[in-house]
């Protein structure tokens, strides 16, 4: 928490938060991910609360990649405990387009909480269809937010977006999946 703190008052709009994602809405937002998901693209891994719930759901062989814009957040995921997690730092805008490059297998889900309401909306459009014109034929893009304002982008992009709410989140959370 000390750190997520530390990060937040000195950056507020790139995070977007006062508090982590709460065990229940990681639990909730790896759950959306198809059964068969082995990578991941992780959009914001912050201080890894929602990168150690989908751990827990890859296999042995699996991968997350965390790509990280915030210093002080990259600085605590150097230390991440698992050899399946994969620290990127930069930005997402850049970084998004290069999905492919991952893992020979290809991307499986992108997941991403960061928020897309404090980015110009051009910006937002282009991680969108960056993250869409990378993930393999079957992925998705799983979009966690306080509001549904990227909803007409992902409609822009995807073919099918659904969209759930979770209350148990300080504060709550619609989650978005977009299919390609």
């Amino acid at each position: 928490m000390r750190h997520f703190w530390k990060a937040a008052a000195t950056n507020f709009l790139q995070l977007g938060a006062l508090f982590p994602s709460t065990g229940v809405a990681c639990r909730t937002i790896a759950k959306r991910f198809p059964p068969h998901t082995q990578v991941v693209a992780e959009y914001g891994p912050g201080t890894g609360v929602l990168t150690h719930e989908i751990l827990k759901r890859l296999p042995n062989d699996g991968k997350v990649f965390g790509i990280e814009l915030n210093e002080t957040l990259a600085k605590t995921l150097k230390s991440f405990p698992d050899q399946r997690f994969h620290l990127i730092e930069g930005d997402v805008a850049v970084l998004s387009g290069r999905l492919k490059t991952l893992d020979p297998r290809g991307v499986d889900v992108a997941v991403s909480g960061i928020p897309f309401s404090f980015i110009p909306i051009d910006t937002a459009d282009t991680i969108v269809k960056n993250t869409h014109e990378n993930l393999k034929k079957d992925g998705c893009f799983v979009v966690y937010q306080y509001s549904r304002y990227l909803l007409p982008v992902l409609k822009k992009y995807f073919r099918k977006v659904e969209v759930s709410y979770e209350p148990r989140n300080v504060f709550p959370y619609f989650i978005m999946v977009a299919w390609v």
